[in-house]
């Protein structure tokens, strides 16, 4: 089992936590990491999209699917990130959302490599 960390906005991968959301399944675990690394960058592509044209509802449906398709790994730095850029469109501080969003996709980068260095090291379940 693995925490990966830096020093920044809690764990990049926590999977304690996503086992325990599982139930222990380690299996389907690795399973659900297999699939979200099939389209984890794709989820950048609306978020992006959305701040290029200065959507900030659509930006926050975007942060909003992207916070929960990683929480599934536990309560990580990507998804801690998001909220808080969630919490700055809700409260219409958009002077904080450039950072913000770096930061998610920063995390979601740190989250990208820590489950393929996972992966790597284990052989997938049919």
């Amino acid at each position: 089992m693995q925490m990966s960390t830096d020093n920044a906005g809690g764990p990049v991968l926590d999977e304690a936590q996503a086992l325990r959301n599982l139930g222990g399944n380690e299996t389907l675990y690795l399973k659900m990491a297999a699939y979200f690394l099939t389209y984890a960058e794709e989820l950048q592509r609306p978020v992006l999209a959305a701040k290029a044209a200065s959507d900030w509802p659509r930006l926050r449906e975007a942060n909003h699917k992207l916070m929960g398709s990683v929480v599934n790994f536990g309560q990580n730095r990507v998804y801690h990130a998001a909220r808080r850029l969630e919490a700055s469109l809700d409260a219409g501080q958009l002077e904080h959302v450039d950072d913000e969003l770096q930061a998610v996709l920063t995390a979601l980068a740190a989250l990208i490599e820590a489950l393929r260095a996972r992966l790597g090291r284990v052989d997938l379940p049919s």
